[in-house]
């Protein structure tokens, strides 16, 4: 997936979604965070219903 997609499905600016990218943001606001989070489950292959249980799991 692209940054411009990316940004797309966030709401966020490609700029803003860079940031993300290269470390100059630390912590997306709530929303995109969660986005985030629910694109990466679901490049994980996570079925629709593991989404949300997904993207609120920490990372060890």
């Amino acid at each position: 997936m692209s940054l411009t997609q990316i940004a797309r499905r966030i709401g966020l600016s490609l700029s803003a979604v860079s940031d993300i990218k290269h470390g100059r943001t630390k912590a997306p606001n709530g929303s995109a965070a969660l986005v985030l989070a629910r694109l990466h489950c679901e490049r994980l292959g996570a079925a629709s219903q593991e989404i949300t249980r997904c993207a609120r799991t920490p990372r060890r």
